[in-house]
């Protein structure tokens, strides 16, 4: 400590001491020795007078060189009063002591200086609680400084004598002076509880703070010391910092009718495909109705993550988690408020930041996880991004609480709300529940499954696809769909189910569609369903020229795909010849027998019966499969029967049993008997069969 800080005084010989400057702003300000005392003007009105003014306050401090630190408080010469009575009508006699609006601490020596330096040095969270204070600059009340380190005495014990006696100097005339500010300070907070004169002491800079919306618990990190922006009567303070707040209002008997305002700097992590800073400015609305008034802390829209419960606390680091594990690609399922029970699958989604950044480099605004955040922010270095470790406290606890991604249902990118987000389980037990051909089922299994690498293709001509396109074709409800979607599951790939509506019929529109879903489908190891793909792979002809463009395009689309591609269809017999040999694999799926039916019955009470859902007779039910078995109906018609069933049941408040079921099929096949009979008594699948489309 042998470096001298500039503008400080030499010591005398003399003891070093404190000394209380009261100054008073009225005009000219007057320094003064003592505190000022009431008075009245010529009119009556009450204002502060000087007591003992120094006439020349430079002077006297070059005079009294043993002055550690000035202590300056600060008055106004015609203070405003809460009292009722007129001002003219008040005793001088009885009025309180004059309280000052503002005070500071100068240090002037320059041990002072060195010692208090010294002190702070062997804090440890100073630099980062503190990071802008200097000892040339005043020093506001309450001293937060001497707040937060005031019990760690051994700091104290290890300076040398004469550092340790000017700390005792200025830490006993604080503590004299607020150690009663302090103490109150400790017990409401460790209550969870907080007053407007106790607010300074609960925040401190580089805390994470919680700021609760209607939709999200966001969290920050505090960069400076709050400063108010409205008070009780509506003013701006836009100066005014946490650090001088307790003596600003000293009026106990002060009332506030409309709420107090902080404004708190701070910045949250933001993420686009890598970390950044991003400032904001929280605001904090505290309402009391005197500034020793107890506001619980967790019902404030703003306060420190510290004070927070364990489950806060645990909900944001199962939020850090998971965000971690999504910032690189990543298919994830997402909780749904409203889930069928009968779904064997929930919504899946991609997180994938670089690939929507590439998919979109034409369009601004790509930042969606905070959107308060400007373009130019500094990109910032996560603890353990390079290992992919989980960072530590505080980084975990600040993640965003959204993040982009891919919707597989909705074929678009959407803010997720991660605490929502979930590891994906693959449901393998659905593959063994399709109703098909114990054959056909393990061909599909294993072509998906062992795939031929991409780098072993064997074409002559490089560039071409070796991807795997599969056929499904057969009748509405026959299982083609439930194959494709049960298939991706035991292999553990997602599934990028797409139809004819979400392409297009304009040729460069599907060009364009394809390849975006085909490079995704590549790239992500998806299964690609083009579900009901007639439109696409209907034999072209010299009357629609039109048609032959868009049929051309598919054609040219697959003859390049490297994934895997399955079509469904209906109408085969429709088929142009060209893709004949651009399918590996073509299966059929017939009508379905009495047996199959059976079979699709039994899994969907099963699954009702294994998600223990209420106000089902599953034992009338099963006693009843070969009665139900015995109507016509496909796959989902059946679905649809069990899900109108227990809608009825629940409107009629009774238990779902085998007469909801049946009465259901029985109103419902009054229109499939109806249509069968305009068609001369013919089925769908046997006027396709006639028609040669199927």
């Amino acid at each position: 400590m042998k470096t001298k800080l500039r503008g400080f005084h030499q010591l005398s010989i003399n003891k070093p001491r404190a000394l209380v400057l009261h100054i008073l702003k009225s005009g000219i300000d007057t320094a003064c020795l003592q505190a000022p005392s009431w008075t009245r003007d010529v009119t009556g009105r009450l204002q502060l007078k000087a007591e003992l003014p120094l006439v020349d306050g430079d002077h006297y401090l070059k005079r009294n060189t043993d002055v550690a630190f000035i202590v300056r408080r600060i008055y106004s010469a015609s203070p405003t009063t809460s009292c009722a009575e007129p001002a003219s009508q008040l005793d001088i006699e009885t009025m309180p002591l004059s309280k000052p609006s503002q005070e500071y601490i100068e240090i002037r020596s320059e041990e002072m200086g060195l010692a208090l330096t010294a002190f702070l040095k062997s804090q440890q969270t100073f630099a980062k609680e503190f990071p802008r204070f200097s000892v040339k600059d005043p020093l506001s009340s309450p001293y937060l400084f001497w707040y937060r380190y005031r019990k760690n005495t051994e700091a104290l014990q290890q300076l040398s004598s004469r550092y340790r006696e000017m700390m005792n100097l200025l830490t006993e005339w604080i503590d004299e002076h607020y150690q009663s500010e302090y103490i109150r300070a400790d017990e409401l907070i460790d209550r969870g509880y907080v007053s407007y004169n106790t607010m300074p002491f609960m925040f401190r800079t580089s805390d994470v703070v919680i700021s609760k919306d209607e939709e999200h618990l966001r969290t920050f990190i505090l960069d400076q010391s709050p400063s108010i922006s409205r008070d009780a009567t509506g003013r701006s303070h836009e100066t005014v910092t946490f650090e001088s707040l307790p003596s600003l209002q000293r009026l106990e008997d002060r009332r506030v009718n409309v709420p107090w305002r902080w404004q708190l700097p701070c910045w949250a992590i933001g993420y686009e495909g890598q970390f950044f800073k991003a400032p904001t400015i929280l605001t904090l609305e505290f309402k009391s109705e005197a500034p020793d008034s107890e506001v619980q802390i967790r019902s404030l829209n703003v306060y420190p993550l510290r004070l927070a419960t364990e489950a806060t606390r645990l909900l944001l680091r199962e939020r850090g988690k998971m965000f971690w594990s999504c910032r690189n690609r990543r298919l994830v399922a997402y909780r749904s408020a409203n889930e069928d029970a009968l779904e064997h699958n929930s919504e899946r989604y991609m997180i994938d930041f670089a690939s929507y950044k590439t998919l979109h480099l034409d369009q601004q605004g790509t930042r969606r996880t905070l959107t308060m955040a400007p373009r130019d922010q500094e990109p910032i270095l996560i603890e353990n991004a390079k290992t992919g470790q989980l960072p530590s406290a505080p980084e975990l606890y600040m993640f965003p609480p959204t993040i982009f991604g891919f919707s597989f249902r909705r074929k678009n990118w959407v803010d997720l709300e991660v605490d929502r987000i979930t590891d994906v389980v693959w449901n393998k037990g659905a593959f063994s529940h399709l109703v098909a051909d114990q054959k056909t089922k393990e061909l599909v299994q294993a072509l998906v499954a062992n795939r031929i690498a991409g780098d072993r293709n064997t074409d002559l001509i490089q560039g071409k696809g070796n991807g795997l396109i599969m056929l499904l074709h057969g009748g509405p409800g026959t299982g083609k769909t439930f194959t494709v979607e049960s298939v991706a599951e035991m292999a553990e790939k997602p599934l990028y189910p797409v139809t004819c509506g979400d392409i297009g019929t304009e040729p460069e529109q599907v060009e364009k569609y394809l390849e975006s879903v085909l490079h995704l489908g590549k790239i992500w190891d998806c299964v690609v369903l083009l579900d009901e793909a007639d439109v696409f792979l209907e034999e072209r002809s010299m009357a629609d020229l039109a048609r032959n463009a868009l049929v051309s395009v598919f054609l040219r689309v697959l003859e390049y795909y490297d994934g895997i591609l399955i079509l469904t269809s209906n109408r085969v017999g429709t088929f142009d010849e060209a893709f004949k040999s651009r399918i590996q694999l073509a299966l059929h799926y017939p009508s379905l027998n009495k047996s199959q039916r059976c079979r699709i019955w039994k899994n969907f009470i099963g699954r009702l019966k294994d998600l223990k859902e209420p106000d089902i007779d599953f034992d009338d039910i099963e006693c009843s499969v070969l009665e139900l078995a015995d109507e016509d109906l496909n796959g989902r018609q059946i679905r649809n029967a069990i899900t109108i069933g227990r809608q009825l049941a629940k409107f009629q408040g009774k238990t779902l049993s085998y007469e909801h079921l049946s009465l259901v099929i029985k109103v419902s096949g009054q229109f499939e008997t109806y249509a069968k009979n305009t068609k001369e008594g013919l089925s769908d699948d046997q006027v396709a069969r006639a028609s040669g489309i199927r």
